[in-house]
């Protein structure tokens, strides 16, 4: 798995800082007929706190979009399991 950064951000929370990291997460693999793929997904860190989530959909243009909307709400590891919960049930049901 790569991992690439997409953007750092630093937010005030009252009396301290927090510092955010978004990353895109790139998995290649081969498929049907020996064709070379890749699969994206996010990672958001913050200080010693990591989530991601990996394989979320094969368009890069789709990870690009996803990417936006998380580093402009300034999304957290804390509540990304809850965004993506959500969007995959907006897309899935």
């Amino acid at each position: 798995m790569k991992l690439l950064l997409a953007e750092k951000k630093e937010l005030e929370a009252g009396d301290q800082n927090i510092y955010l990291e978004y990353y895109i997460t790139v998995d290649e693999f081969v498929g049907a007929n020996e064709v070379e793929m890749e699969s994206y997904g996010v990672c958001i860190k913050q200080g010693g706190e990591e989530v991601s989530f990996n394989g979320i959909t094969f368009c890069s243009k789709n990870i690009e979009w996803l990417m936006k909307r998380l580093t402009v709400n300034s999304v957290t590891p804390v509540t990304l399991p809850y965004i993506i919960d959500d969007l995959l049930d907006d897309y899935l049901l």
